[in-house]
């Protein structure tokens, strides 16, 4: 990895590292989760939402420029638009992942497929002129929780409520969670709910990640940060305001540690939490 790309790693993780660290574990609430509406941020010129380590890279920037808009293109898309981003405005830096086919005399068939990793700018569309962002009507609270509980039915996960702990049992293949009355709110429950769901789509079966990890590890720390994602993710597909969970308190300091040692840690977890989100989402929409 050349210089230039170690810091375009190092740049998002640093920035998640630097409020992690400075957290009180009992009360920490990642400031870097959704506060704009509409969900996961999305390009308007292609109607494609972005996905993986860049939602986390666009959602930090608009949290610390408090861009209220989740609308973001490159400099050229905002022109087809005839729109045109101001003069001075500082873009921000995403990752785009393409695979091509090339020339290999060594290869098989004399080709090969080679990954290629691109790092476009975008600008959101508070730095723009010319264009008014969508207006985005949000559901109500009432809507909000049917349409969660109409998707986690529809995904055929098994979900049992009882106890006072939530898990997802691999041996067993269910969820547990407490019963809804015994979280703090709606939000909490789902947060939860979309956790566990998560944990639920790396089975062997499904996704088949690695889950070989125990507490106080690498892998159950990568693991955990995948679920904690995944539910900020989902949590984002419903226009709910992103919560934690009770055990993400047990999880920061391992968190800082995994990140620490791998600046690129934030980037796969995310990657494999977006992973789980199309796939339970794929399965609501095949239901």
């Amino acid at each position: 990895m050349d210089r230039r790309q170690h810091d375009r790693y190092s740049n998002l993780t640093d920035r998640i590292l630097d409020e992690m660290r400075d957290a009180d574990p009992a009360e920490w609430r990642p400031g870097w989760v959704s506060r704009t509406k509409g969900g996961r941020p999305i390009n308007p010129t292609t109607s494609k939402r972005y996905r993986g380590g860049n939602v986390l890279q666009l959602w930090v920037t608009a949290a610390e420029r408090e861009y209220a808009t989740n609308e973001w293109a490159g400099y050229g898309q905002w022109r087809d638009r005839d729109a045109q981003v101001r003069k001075g405005e500082k873009g921000t830096v995403i990752r785009y992942v393409t695979r091509k086919e090339v020339e290999d005399d060594t290869a098989p068939e004399g080709k090969r497929i080679r990954t290629v990793v691109c790092w476009p700018t975008v600008f959101n569309a508070a730095q723009v002129d010319g264009y008014e962002p969508a207006e985005i009507e949000l559901p109500d609270v009432a809507e909000i929780d049917r349409t969660a509980e109409d998707f986690l039915d529809t995904t055929e996960a098994e979900i049992r409520h009882g106890g006072d702990r939530a898990f997802w049992n691999k041996k067993g293949d269910y969820i547990t969670l407490p019963q809804r009355e015994q979280f703090t709110s709606t939000e909490h429950y789902y947060a939860t709910a979309f956790h566990e769901l998560t944990h639920w789509t790396g089975a062997a079966h499904r996704l088949d990640r690695n889950m070989t990890g125990r507490f106080g590890d690498r892998r159950y720390a990568a693991e955990e940060l995948v679920a904690e994602l995944g539910a900020h993710f989902l949590a984002a597909e419903f226009d709910m305001e992103a919560t934690t969970t009770q055990d993400t308190a047990r999880y920061l300091a391992d968190w800082v540690q995994l990140l620490e040692n791998d600046n690129k840690a934030i980037f796969t977890a995310a990657a494999l939490a977006a992973d789980a989100v199309d796939y339970s989402m794929n399965l609501a929409l095949a239901y």
